[in-house]
C-alpha cells in the first residue's frame, strides 16, 4: 500500500491478487475516482467467486448448531448486557425534529450535550460521507455467520425481537465506545469483511429467524450484511442509511421472511376474505414482522431488483 500523502499503484495491487490489499485499497484510499473504485471492486468480486471453488466448512440446511470453533469466552463482555436486558437510560432518539428519551420528551438540559454528539459523528463521517467509499467502507461491515450464530446461542437471542437486540445490546455495547457501529468495535471487527449478501428483515420479526436465514446453508465464512451491526443505532447516523449504495456491492439479497402462524398460513383466501384480513386486528400484527408490508423492506428488494450486478432474490421459506 502507498505511503501517505501517495498515490497508490493501483495496477500493482489488482494484478497481486492479494483480497486483503485490494479491500485495503477500497477502504481506505478516498482520492480514487469513481471508476478506479469500481475496478477495485470489481477485482475484489472475481477474487472471491474464485475462491468459492475451494471446500469450505457448510451448515446444515435442516439444522444449524452452535460453532464449536469460536469459544464462548468471546462472548463474555457482552453478557451483563444480555442478562439485564435493559435500554440505555436515558434512551436517546432523534426523529421527526424530536427528540425522546423512551416514550417521553428528552429534557431541554440533555438536548444541548446530544446535539454536540451529532456533530462529532457528523463530522467523523464528513470525509466520506455520500461517496461511493462510505457506502464500501459500510459494505466491509458484514459479520461472518459462524459468529453471528455463535453469539445468538452463547447470550440465548433466538427468541428476542431484532429491535430488543438493537435497545438492550447493541447500543448498551456502543454508548460509552463512540456511540460507534457495533461491527466497528475492536471485539467484533475482526469477525467482519465485505458482505456477499444483504440481510433485508424486521426489526419486529424474532432474531432468531433472521440469523438461521442468514446461515441455512452458507458456508461458513459468508459475511452478511445486518443493518444494526453495521449502521450505527445513535443520532446522527445519517450517512450510513443509504442502502441503496450497499446494496449493489452485495452478490444476493436474503428476504428473513419466516412464516406467520394464523389464517394468512392456514388457507388461501378468496379477495373478500382478503380484504377482511387486512382491516383485521391480526394483520396488524402480523405485518410487524412481515418483510412484504414493510416500505422499507420493499425498497430494499426494488434497489437489488434494479442493480445491474446482481441476478437472484433469496426468500426465507
Amino acid at each position: 500500500m502507498a505511503a501517505p500523502g501517495q498515490a497508490p499503484d493501483l495496477e500493482a495491487i489488482l494484478n497481486s491478487h492479494d483480497s486483503d490489499q485490494v479491500i485495503e485499497l477500497i477502504i481506505t484510499q478516498t482520492e480514487l475516482s469513481d471508476d478506479e473504485l469500481g475496478l477495485a471492486v470489481a477485482h475484489w468480486r472475481s477474487i472471491l467467486a474464485a475462491s468459492e471453488d475451494k471446500p469450505v466448512d457448510a451448515f446444515d440446511h435442516q439444522q444449524i448448531q452452535r460453532p464449536t470453533h469460536i469459544p464462548a469466552s468471546t462472548f463474555d463482555w457482552l453478557r451483563p448486557f444480555s442478562e439485564l436486558k435493559s435500554p440505555c437510560s436515558p434512551d436517546v432518539s432523534f426523529m421527526g425534529g424530536v427528540w425522546r428519551d423512551g416514550r417521553n420528551d428528552l429534557s431541554p438540559d440533555l438536548i444541548a450535550s446530544e446535539e454536540a454528539v451529532i456533530k462529532a459523528i457528523e463530522d467523523e463521517d464528513r470525509p466520506t460521507a455520500g461517496t461511493p467509499a462510505h457506502a464500501v467502507k459500510m459494505w466491509n461491515l458484514g459479520i461472518r455467520v459462524d459468529w453471528l450464530l455463535a453469539f445468538t446461542f452463547e447470550l440465548n437471542l433466538f427468541s428476542w425481537k431484532t429491535w430488543e437486540v438493537v435497545a438492550y445490546l447493541i447500543r448498551p455495547a456502543t454508548k460509552f465506545r463512540g456511540r460507534c457501529r457495533f461491527g466497528s468495535l475492536p471485539e467484533v471487527s475482526s469477525f467482519t469483511g465485505p458482505a456477499t449478501a444483504f440481510m433485508s428483515h424486521c426489526w419486529g420479526g424474532l432474531w432468531g429467524d433472521l440469523v438461521a436465514s442468514a446461515c441455512s446453508g452458507s458456508r461458513m465464512d459468508r459475511f452478511v450484511w445486518i443493518d444494526i451491526m453495521s449502521v450505527r443505532q445513535w443520532p446522527g447516523n445519517v450517512s450510513d442509511l443509504n442502502f441503496r449504495e450497499i446494496i449493489p456491492l452485495c452478490k444476493a439479497l436474503v428476504v428473513a421472511a419466516a412464516p406467520i402462524k394464523g389464517v394468512i398460513t392456514d388457507k388461501w383466501m378468496d379477495w373478500e376474505e382478503h380484504e377482511v384480513y387486512l382491516s383485521s386486528a391480526d394483520y396488524s400484527a402480523a405485518k410487524k414482522s412481515l418483510p412484504f408490508a414493510r416500505l422499507w423492506c420493499i425498497g430494499e428488494a426494488a434497489s437489488f431488483r434494479l442493480s445491474t450486478s446482481n441476478q437472484f432474490l433469496i426468500p426465507l421459506q
